[in-house]
């Protein structure tokens, strides 16, 4: 066997191990690995800008850089501290109603002026 079909193959199994372990932290926490896979894309596309755009294109890459960071951190923490699952906020409308607003439907409480 040649050598580089030795490293292809080599290179090909090491990233089949990586992207199976991704895959297993996507499904226990679908939203943050989409998040970093959107980042590391935004990352890529801010490097690829023709300019730099006074300063705010490599400001943007640095802190694009941080925030994937600190999703990575996340998943690890979330990986090491493992909870029930579906403790975070519902969707929106799923809490209670507005407070203190307009009168009341049901007649029993302020007037309407």
């Amino acid at each position: 066997m040649h050598l580089w079909k030795a490293s292809t193959l080599v290179l090909t199994l090491a990233l089949g191990m990586v992207a199976g372990g991704s895959i297993a932290v996507a499904h226990e926490q679908p939203h943050m690995q989409s998040a970093l896979d959107h980042l590391k894309a935004a990352k890529t596309a801010l490097e690829a800008a023709s300019h730099d755009h006074g300063g705010h294109r490599a400001k943007a890459v640095k802190l694009t850089e941080q925030a994937i960071k600190e999703v990575q951190e996340g998943i690890e923490w979330a990986d090491k501290h493992p909870g029930p699952k579906g403790n975070g906020p519902g969707p929106k409308g799923d809490g209670p109603g507005p407070k203190g607003g307009g009168p009341n439907p049901k007649g029993n409480g302020p007037a309407p002026k």
